[in-house]
């Protein structure tokens, strides 16, 4: 059995080292002279091998599935907050109207008390209207922590969402 030598099967091309000041035979006036196109004589080679196309592809499918888990959590966290946001406006919703009538029911009494009508219980309706007003007050102190609540998590979500169009773009330019 015979080997085949490399130069056999692959054609090198060997061009004589001929330096840009000088000519091949010394003269300095070939300097001026342009240098031809040095011709490839081996197909264009992969950087870094098969191993680096695998190892870039492996490491582009772990992001892209950690990137998917956590749109998934932050868009979860998300509707959450959203939820406990809606409940506080339900809340609101709600103690308003007793809030105004409490109110109402107050400044009605005591103008009835101006004008020299005892038959109101005040005491009853200061004690009614401050704790309908605390009640209010929680709800208020509920419904700005959720705003803040959801705030920060619709900001995590919309960051999440930009960074996983960047690594779209970037797998669409590679892709081309």
């Amino acid at each position: 059995m015979a080997l085949i030598a490399l130069e056999d099967i692959v054609p090198v091309k060997v061009r004589p080292v001929v330096r840009k000041d000088m000519a091949a035979n010394g003269d300095a006036a070939a300097k001026k002279m342009p240098e031809p196109a040095a011709e490839p004589t081996r197909a264009p080679t992969l950087a870094g091998g098969f191993a680096a196309v695998r190892d870039d592809l492996e490491r582009r499918t772990r992001e892209s599935a950690h990137m998917v888990r956590l749109l998934e959590q932050h868009r979860q966290h998300l509707e959450a907050t959203e939820k406990e946001r809606d409940a506080a406006y339900d809340e609101l919703a709600r103690i308003m109207p007793l809030v105004q009538d409490s109110a109402r029911e107050l400044k009605t009494a005591m103008d009835q008390c101006k004008a020299g009508e005892l038959g109101a219980d005040l005491a009853s309706l200061w004690l009614r209207n401050g704790k309908v007003l605390e009640e209010l007050e929680n709800v208020a102190a509920t419904l700005a922590s959720r705003f803040l609540w959801c705030r920060s998590a619709w900001e995590q979500y919309a960051k999440s969402i930009v960074v996983a169009q960047r690594l779209r773009a970037e797998a669409g330019r590679i892709a081309e």
